[in-house]
């Protein structure tokens, strides 16, 4: 579950984003002590789909660098800048 939140993050931050104000209206709905435990869970699922995202991009630098194929780089890429979008504070220019 978790490589599938990783992989389309932003995606399903907008959605939720829009479904709370445009159909659930959540905020009139939930107190401030549940809206605080509410973004506590989400802060906890964003760290926990960081380090899974990065632990998915070492692995695959890690098997780059073992095989040298075109698919593994095209991996390394393509992890490396979902990892760019999800954490602005990651830099990787590619191989």
């Amino acid at each position: 579950m978790l490589e599938k939140l990783s992989e389309r993050f932003e995606m399903y931050v907008k959605i939720l984003s829009h479904m709370r104000v445009a159909y659930f209206n959540l905020v009139r709905r939930l107190s401030d002590g549940e809206m605080y435990h509410l973004q506590r869970a989400v802060q906890e699922v964003e760290e926990q789909v960081e380090t899974h995202g990065l632990d998915r991009f070492l692995d695959a630098y890690g098997n780059w660098l073992r095989t040298g194929t075109e698919t593994d780089r095209g991996r390394v890429n393509r992890l490396g800048e979902e990892l760019g979008k999800a954490d602005p504070a990651f830099r990787f220019s590619g191989i």
